[in-house]
């Protein structure tokens, strides 16, 4: 049950959100992958689309039900992006990474977008 809560967190917040510039979606998934992986959900939310309301309102709620266990499960997480794909108008990508957790891994990818200019994982609270 507690894997399962643990994947569920990280995919609900991968759903919800290294190049060589700080400004690549390669940059903007590590960043997002680690402040995960150190469990800084603010830091995590803010490479999100949502709005700083539904922001707090994701990191309130995984600081609620985050135990110590699934944090430290969190810890010992890493990854690696696999793939990072443009569209053709260079306003959206997909980046296709990895999660590894001991000798398990798990295959993920997130749609990001530019706004403002900066790249953003593309999150709805609806997903």
């Amino acid at each position: 049950m507690k894997k399962i809560l643990g994947i569920l967190a990280i995919t609900i917040m991968a759903v919800c959100f290294a190049g060589c510039s700080k400004n690549s979606p390669e940059a903007v998934m590590k960043g997002y992958l680690k402040a995960l992986t150190n469990n800084d959900y603010a830091k995590a939310m803010s490479y999100t689309t949502l709005s700083s309301e539904d922001q707090a309102k994701m990191v309130s709620m995984f600081e609620a039900f985050a135990s110590d266990e699934m944090k430290a499960e969190m810890r010992n997480m890493s990854y690696k992006i696999d793939e990072t794909v443009l569209s053709e108008d260079g306003e959206s990508a997909t980046v296709k990474y990895t999660l590894i957790k001991g000798e398990e891994t798990q295959e993920q990818e997130e749609e990001l977008v530019k706004v403002d200019g900066q790249w953003k994982i593309k999150e709805t609270m609806k997903k």
